[in-house]
């Protein structure tokens, strides 16, 4: 039998290695948030083209899960589900001509995602998008993200904690605007998590 003494510095150095473990874990999510947070992204400064779609796609996310890290939030995890409700979205603003949360065949964002694989059967989900276009300079992941950050309700679904997962899609074009010839694309993100 652990006399009282013992049993109290048995539960002290108990709770010391417990606090260790937890301060260590802490330490290394805030040196992975650290390293993320000044990270370079490579192709962020590209105008997208049929030839770099997928560099442009990775340097958004890169930019947006550094944004993440800059504020102290985990980065994203890409979902293929959210990716081609995006990438299928930002097509079809750009074939019908029209930028906006709801289609002109009156679909919302709500409806959309419903049909589209993402939510659960059963249990809690959520779910936001955020939406751009831009020509020339304004095209480039590091433009629309930056125009994102700017804008309050786009900065809030870009930096929610509760958002985990997210899809990004790029559609060459705008949506029913002249770019005069110049090199343009239309950005969607979706983003969720389940459970």
């Amino acid at each position: 039998m652990t006399s009282l003494p013992h049993r109290l510095l048995l539960l002290l150095a108990t709770a010391a290695i417990a606090l260790v473990a937890a301060t260590g874990a802490s330490a290394d999510a805030r040196q992975t948030l650290k390293r993320v947070a000044n990270q370079e992204c490579p192709g962020a400064n590209l105008v997208p083209d049929a030839s770099n779609l997928s560099v442009v796609l990775d340097a958004t996310s890169c930019l947006i899960d550094r944004e993440r890290a800059r504020s102290g939030v985990a980065g994203l995890s890409r979902r293929s589900v959210l990716r081609r409700m995006a990438s299928g979205y930002a097509r079809q603003m750009v074939q019908e001509g029209f930028f906006g949360h709801v289609t002109p065949a009156g679909a919302s964002f709500g409806q959309r995602i419903a049909v589209s694989g993402y939510p659960p059967r059963r249990g809690a989900w959520r779910a936001g998008e955020n939406l751009a276009w831009g020509t020339g300079p304004m095209a480039t992941p590091r433009d629309v993200v930056r125009r994102w950050l700017a804008s309050p309700p786009h900065r809030r679904n870009l930096l929610d904690r509760r958002f985990r997962e997210t899809g990004i899609g790029i559609a060459l074009g705008t949506p029913g605007t002249d770019s005069r010839g110049r090199p343009s694309a239309t950005y969607v993100q979706e983003l969720g998590a389940r459970g």
